[in-house]
């Protein structure tokens, strides 16, 4: 799996099962917070990139096809439109079949939203074109929210799947030590 802009870690920590897990952010600095949470065995099993927005495909060094699960909470709520579907884009071709990307966005369909991009807060996001998109790039959306009826409310999400049966060969990490099954004499 992979985190887009893991902050300070708190979704990280629910995350960890992934394996390998992929941590990105535009700067490494960012990963100040996240290094200290884990004990450097741990840290080893992370793999930290640094990404520019800017290119065309800002996670063309991650794996192809192999990604189950892409996150990205409040990092997409500050990015412009064009670059939040570069990354839809190019998230697509890091997914498995069945894997799922689930992301915050600023949606200013709504009036709360517009409120948010007024006072510099977040980016403007159409929530409507942007769902389109991902259909066009070929996801399926398996479930958006927008909290438009909350007090303060100025973010949505959505999770999107690309087609598929999620699949994996992967046992995952070795959690025990191998026993001898024999006797010597």
């Amino acid at each position: 799996g992979m985190e887009l802009g893991p902050v300070t870690g708190e979704l990280t920590k629910n995350i960890v099962a992934l394996d390998p897990l992929y941590i990105a952010d535009n700067n490494a600095e960012r990963f100040s917070k996240i290094k200290q949470l884990w004990n450097t065995l741990y840290q080893g099993r992370l793999r930290y990139y640094v990404l520019d927005d800017w290119i065309d495909n800002p996670l063309q060094a991650l794996p192809q096809n192999q990604l189950g699960f892409i996150v990205a909470v409040d990092w997409f709520n500050f990015k412009p439109q064009v670059i939040i579907e570069r990354y839809i884009k190019v998230a697509y071709d890091l997914l498995s079949p069945g894997g799922v990307m689930l992301f915050t966005y600023n949606n200013c369909n709504y009036p709360k939203a517009i409120d948010k991009v007024d006072k510099m807060q977040y980016s403007y996001t159409i929530g409507k074109t942007l769902k389109q998109f991902c259909k066009s790039v070929g996801f399926e959306i398996v479930s958006s929210y927008d909290g438009e009826k909350e007090v303060d409310w100025c973010v949505s999400w959505l999770e999107i799947k690309k087609p598929g049966k999620l699949t994996s060969l992967r046992g995952g990490q070795n959690l025990a030590a191998i026993k001898k099954l024999w006797r010597e004499e």
